[in-house]
């Protein structure tokens, strides 16, 4: 805080008018316990900072299936995609996320591939169990005394 003012993320020192000797107070408010996945139920506002985004995730049933989210810009996919799966009763280890067919890795984050708002994100189930392609992704490199040679 500054001067009983809360600074937002998006604030510059500019914006509020910092000097070399102000004191800035620190602490927890309430804006910084916000939720970084949070659903968006239909007809709710959706208004955020600059550093969060609303995406779409739905499965091939489409619409039925369409779930929104408020999500924070540095938010791994991971806790995305197990928000929507508990939101749809599914199974976690059984799914992926998809754009427009690339896969997205669930380490990735909306900030990594540029996201803006309203994208949709498709949940695909995986055709093979995870270890399965873990064990035929072995077949691509050569191991050698516990060092991978790409």
């Amino acid at each position: 805080m500054l001067k009983d003012r809360i600074i937002n993320f998006s604030d510059t020192p500019v914006s509020i008018n910092l000097k070399a000797y102000d004191i800035l107070d620190c602490g927890k408010t309430a804006s910084s316990n916000q939720e970084k996945v949070k659903i968006v139920e239909d007809g709710e506002s959706c208004e955020h900072g600059s550093n969060m985004v609303t995406l779409i995730l739905q499965t091939d049933t489409g619409r039925k299936s369409r779930v929104k989210f408020l999500v924070s810009l540095d938010e791994p996919f991971e806790s995305i995609l197990k928000k929507y799966c508990e939101k749809r009763e599914l199974e976690f280890d059984k799914y992926l996320l998809q754009m427009e067919g690339d896969k997205i890795e669930l380490t990735e984050t909306p900030r990594d591939l540029d996201f803006e708002d309203d994208y949709m994100i498709d949940v695909v189930k995986s055709k093979k169990p995870v270890l399965q392609l873990v064990d035929e992704n072995k077949k691509n490199y050569e191991f050698d005394d516990e060092i991978l040679i790409v």
